[in-house]
C-alpha cells in the first residue's frame, strides 16, 4: 500500500474513534442528535485541525475534506441508534468512549506525527504535531461537555501519545524497518501505555493522600 494512502487510512480511522467517543458522551449528557453530531465533528475533526494550524496547512484538511464530516456523522447516527434502541440501550457509553477514546489516540498520535514530519522534516514539531493530534479532540470533547479535560487529569493520556509518535517517526531513521510497520508499532505502543496506565491508574506524580 502507497504510504500516503496508508496514513490517510489511519486518519480516517482516527476521526471515526474519536467521532464515537465524543458521540458516546454526548448522548451519555442527553444531547439531541444535533448536538451529537456537533461533539463528534469536534472530537473526530478538531486535533487534526489543530495541528494543520500549527505546522502552517491551510485551510485545515478536516475542514476541506467532505470524508470527514461525513465519517463524524455516520459514527454520531450509530451511537445515536444504539443509545435509541430499546433492545441495546442497555450498552456500556462510558466504555465505548474509554475504549475509542484509546484507539483513535493511538491512530491520531502516529498519523499526526507523520503528516507534520512530512511538512517540516522536524522531529520536535512532528512529535509535538502527533501529541497535538491525538489530545486535541478529546479536550476539545470534555470542554463542550463542561467536563475536566482528561489529558490535564490522566498523566499517561499524553505521554502515551509522545511515546507512539517517536517510536512511528524515530524508529524508521535508526532501524531498517518501513514507515507503516513502524507507525503500527506506534500505535499499538501508545494503546498498550494508555490501556495498562488506565488500568493500573498509573500516574507521574504520586497523588497526595487525602
Amino acid at each position: 500500500m502507497e504510504k500516503y494512502a496508508f496514513f490517510s487510512y489511519v486518519e480516517y480511522l482516527g476521526i471515526f474513534a474519536f467521532a464515537i467517543s465524543g458521540a458516546a458522551a454526548a448522548a451519555k449528557a442527553r444531547f439531541d442528535i444535533f448536538g451529537i453530531i456537533f461533539v463528534a465533528y469536534a472530537a473526530g475533526c478538531g486535533g487534526g485541525i489543530l495541528r494543520d494550524v500549527l505546522i502552517g496547512s491551510f485551510p485545515p484538511d478536516n475542514l476541506k475534506n467532505i470524508h470527514c464530516f461525513v465519517i463524524s456523522i455516520l459514527a454520531a447516527i450509530s451511537i445515536f441508534f444504539v443509545d435509541s434502541n430499546l433492545a441495546v440501550r442497555k450498552l456500556n457509553l462510558s466504555g465505548w468512549v474509554a475504549l475509542s477514546d484509546s484507539i483513535g489516540l493511538s491512530l491520531f498520535c502516529v498519523a499526526g506525527a507523520q503528516k507534520a514530519f512530512d511538512m517540516t522534516q522536524s522531529i520536535e514539531v512532528a512529535l509535538f504535531s502527533g501529541m497535538i493530534t491525538a489530545i486535541g479532540g478529546g479536550i476539545i470533547r470534555d470542554v463542550l461537555l463542561m467536563q475536566f479535560p482528561m489529558v490535564l487529569s490522566k498523566d499517561i493520556y499524553a505521554v502515551a501519545a509522545l511515546v507512539g509518535a517517536a517510536i512511528a517517526i524515530v524508529a524508521p531513521l535508526y532501524l531498517p524497518l518501513g514507515a507503516e510497520v513502524c507507525a503500527i508499532s506506534g500505535m499499538a505502543a501508545c494503546f498498550a501505555l494508555r490501556t495498562v496506565s488506565s488500568k493500573y491508574n498509573w500516574q507521574l506524580i504520586k497523588k497526595a493522600d487525602d
